[in-house]
């Protein structure tokens, strides 16, 4: 979905009613752009979110300005702290599949 603020807010705020992950591409406060995989989600402001990053296994806070796309990832669950980098949904499925074992 391309960027449009009010269609982001949103995806976000159906993501924190569900507790379900998204799949956003980002634009850093350097400019680079990355693609990221959250969970957690909360808003911390109107601008800003924290929520827990898959790529950076942590925690972060976004500028929800700097969104270029984002996607709910409505079928799956991801539980706390397993990280799934750079990684497509068929295969975060998979780990979080074998994690549940």
């Amino acid at each position: 979905m391309p960027y449009n603020p009010e269609n982001i807010h949103k995806i976000l705020e159906k993501a924190i009613s569900s507790n379900k992950p998204v799949k956003m591409n980002y634009i850093n406060n350097k400019g680079e752009p990355s693609s990221r995989i959250l969970s957690q989600i909360k808003f911390t402001s109107q601008k800003h979110i924290k929520a827990f990053c898959h790529y950076k296994n942590e925690e972060r806070i976004f500028s929800v300005n700097n969104i270029t796309d984002i996607k709910l990832l409505e079928n799956i669950t991801i539980p706390e702290n397993i990280y799934c980098g750079y990684l497509d949904e068929e295969y975060i499925i998979k780990i979080v599949n074998t994690a549940k074992k």
